[in-house]
């Protein structure tokens, strides 16, 4: 599950941590139609959009939570000089 958790960050639009306490491999098949691609009714064929084919189709639901996480920021930066 931490595998495919990782992969589902991107479409979630944000980190994604897994709590289904779930282990081991499994074999998942997910149809839905890409977020950036949802805009555009005639691309979006029949397939439902990610948080609602996550759901339905393997039974994942993704709850929103405040959390703290790690950021590394750069304020200064300077350019090497030439040796």
């Amino acid at each position: 599950m931490d595998t495919l958790v990782r992969s589902l960050s991107g479409f979630a639009g944000g980190l994604v941590n897994n709590r289904t306490g779930l282990e081991g491999w499994y074999a998942v098949s997910l149809r839905f139609v890409p977020p950036r691609l949802a805009v555009d009714p005639s691309v979006t064929d029949d397939a439902p959009q990610f948080v609602t084919a996550l759901q339905e189709q393997l039974g994942l639901k993704l709850q929103p939570e405040k959390t703290q996480v790690a950021v590394f920021v750069v304020d200064h930066i300077e350019r090497p000089t030439p040796n």
